[in-house]
């Protein structure tokens, strides 16, 4: 894998499996067909960057259990206005924010 690792794209992280394949435009094509095949059959879905590029992360059992802030923080970061904002001044202020109330 170190040596084909500019060949190697993320897709998704599932249980204890990294899919990748060898092409961009097929990590999003198997990322799409994935997030569609799995988003509302009870499965928690997250995008989040691996690599430099965008990854699914899907856990089959929903939503994890956990402190009520922990539960909120995982709600938020799946909605549309996070993607909008994450990667922003706004962005990344929230998420330093956000860490420092959680070690509270």
């Amino acid at each position: 894998m170190h040596q084909h690792l500019a060949s190697l794209f993320p897709v998704a992280i599932v249980g204890n499996k990294f899919i990748f394949t060898n092409t961009k435009a097929m990590a999003k094509i198997y990322a799409d067909a994935l997030y569609n095949r799995n988003y509302g059959f009870g499965c928690r879905i997250k995008k989040s960057l691996v690599f430099g590029n965008e990854t699914l992360t899907i856990t089959p059992y929903g939503a994890p259990q956990g402190h009520w802030i922990d539960q909120t923080l995982d709600y938020a970061s799946n909605t549309r206005m996070w993607e909008w904002i994450r990667y922003t001044a706004t962005g990344r202020f929230l998420k330093i924010l956000l860490r420092q109330i959680r070690d509270v």
